[in-house]
């Protein structure tokens, strides 16, 4: 059975939206023995994984203290929430993750400790998923460079390197260490994995290097036609699923609006039922929750919302039009 240690920004969860395609990508959990270093002061919901965390505040008390050597193996806790705390209605202040790298830098991981523990587990692929955080990278190539006979898997979801218009020194700065860190780190991959094929395409001019594509698509979702008739006794169900950062919740409460008005000319009803975990705002209640015509409906397990999809009349995906949240969804 291969032994797979994954390494990435969040833990492993089935609500968590990049911890979820983890998942995904790993297939049948049964061929494989899981473990994962993560660097988030949140608690995975997957039970069969062996996990190692290092957070934010744990770096901070080692830089406030040279003699706090931080990271620590921690155990799988039944019923713990990792759903989105706090909703991104706007751009992250690139400043401020600046900032944040840079206490990174500065903080005393405790190697010795991580090392044995990676070595107890004895891996034999080191899984990347390869976010925007800097210090990330660094941690993966001691890794990798320690454990250099596993061999490795680079996987990037999402692109934070294409040009963006911004004024923000910070975000110039951070761009240019995450293609550094990015094109040795791809380089030295004996896999690496994207998530379309525009992206393998953009990637392969930037990088030098090819990858194998792979997208995280629902597995039981039917293809089938529209069935339901619109007739007066049924109500026509609009269906989202996912998250609503990025603007998202925005474009959610036009189509929101457009179903009310629609509910008040026409003896049809429709309802848009929306199902996520991110907490919502009273800004986002007061948008998304419109009586008659939208429904919030929080999360739902994978399993579930396959079910929900499968018996929904039109499922929505939504993004918004903003130029700098299609920049960010890149």
């Amino acid at each position: 059975m291969k032994k797979i240690l994954i390494i990435s920004n969040n833990p492993l969860s089935y609500m968590q939206h990049n911890a979820k395609t983890i998942l995904s990508l790993v297939g049948d959990k049964s061929k494989f023995r899981l473990a994962q270093v993560y660097f988030n002061s949140g608690m995975p919901d997957y039970r069969d994984c062996k996990y190692f965390k290092i957070s934010d505040s744990d770096i901070i008390c080692s830089v406030i203290s040279r003699k706090n050597r931080v990271g620590t193996p921690i155990e799988y806790i039944d019923s713990v929430d990792t759903g989105e705390k706090i909703p991104k209605t706007k751009q992250d202040n690139y400043f401020v993750r600046l900032i944040r790298e840079l206490i990174w830098k500065c903080g005393v991981i405790d190697y010795d400790k991580l090392y044995s523990w990676i070595e107890t587990f004895s891996p034999d692929v080191l899984l990347f998923m390869a976010g925007d955080c800097v210090f990330a990278y660094d941690i993966f190539k001691k890794i990798s460079d320690r454990f250099f006979q596993c061999k490795t898997v680079v996987y990037i979801t999402d692109d934070y390197i294409l040009p963006r218009i911004s004024f923000s020194a910070a975000f110039w700065i951070r761009r240019y260490l995450l293609i550094k860190k990015m094109q040795l780190c791809i380089n030295n991959a004996s896999v690496f994995v994207t998530i379309s094929q525009k992206m393998k395409n953009v990637y392969l001019d930037i990088f030098g290097k090819d990858s194998v594509v792979y997208s995280n698509v629902p597995d039981g979702v039917g293809h089938q036609s529209f069935i339901k008739s619109l007739d007066n006794e049924k109500r026509l169900i609009f269906t989202y699923a996912g998250g609503l950062h990025y603007n998202r919740w925005k474009s959610l409460g036009l189509l929101g609006k457009a179903i009310d008005v629609f509910n008040h000319t026409h003896d049809c009803k429709a309802e848009l039922q929306i199902y996520s975990s991110s907490k919502l705002t009273k800004q986002m209640k007061k948008v998304l929750c419109i009586d008659g015509a939208t429904r919030f409906c929080g999360e739902a397990s994978p399993q579930k919302i396959v079910e929900i999809m499968n018996n929904s009349d039109i499922n929505v995906h939504a993004e918004s039009f903003d130029r700098k949240c299609i920049a960010a969804t890149k």
